[in-house]
């Protein structure tokens, strides 16, 4: 029985992955999700690639980017989107694929249940966040670095980068009840590294 074929990324997928060659660099890895490798995928799977580039000498977060995501629109929206996430840390090659497969999970999510991401979202249930085990909820939140970078423009239509931010239960609370400017002004006051685990309290 012969292997079924790899689906080709397309020429978005292609564009996207030379952009971030060329804000990043060559990544060390590409992982692919591409629902032809299993028997009757569901119908929201679509190919997803998956770049990665480890901490080393000179930064040491690993930054995941996603690719394929914004082949198709989400319900209700005007804009595509994609997934980016960096934890601090240097991880292994098993700790990497495991992290690219939960940023798959994650790419089909509004898909699978028919709704739409923005920035600023919280995913009050993700289920498991590697690495994070007292980060129990996961914030959808523009480039924090620069968030003039967090928009992408495509002909199809912009894309939005979601940056991935794992947040504890507190956290989510006080974005819920007091709004973003107080979780921005919390984070600040307990000078949290938002690229790590903490403490749930």
């Amino acid at each position: 029985m012969s292997e079924r074929p790899m689906t080709p990324p397309t020429d978005k997928m292609r564009r996207l992955h030379a952009y971030f060659v060329e804000q990043f660099g060559e990544p060390e890895d590409l992982w692919v999700f591409d629902p032809t490798e299993v028997s009757n995928p569901a119908p929201y799977l679509r190919p997803t690639h998956v770049m990665v580039w480890p901490a080393d000498d000179h930064c040491d977060v690993t930054t995941f980017q996603s690719i394929g995501m914004s082949e198709r629109l989400m319900p209700g929206t005007r804009y595509y989107a994609e997934i980016h996430w960096g934890i601090r840390g240097h991880l292994n090659e098993t700790e990497r694929h495991a992290v690219a497969q939960r940023i798959a999970d994650f790419c089909t999510y509004p898909f699978q249940h028919g709704i739409a991401l923005d920035w600023w979202q919280v995913l009050a249930d993700p289920g498991p966040l590697p690495h994070f085990p007292n980060c129990p909820h996961l914030l959808l939140h523009p480039d924090p670095a620069d968030p003039d970078r967090s928009t992408l423009a495509e002909a199809s239509g912009p894309i939005k980068l979601f940056y991935l931010i794992p947040i504890t239960a507190r956290e989510n609370e006080i974005l819920l009840t007091q709004g973003k400017q107080a979780f921005i002004d919390d984070l600040a006051t307990r000078e949290v590294d938002v690229l790590a685990d903490r403490p749930a309290g």
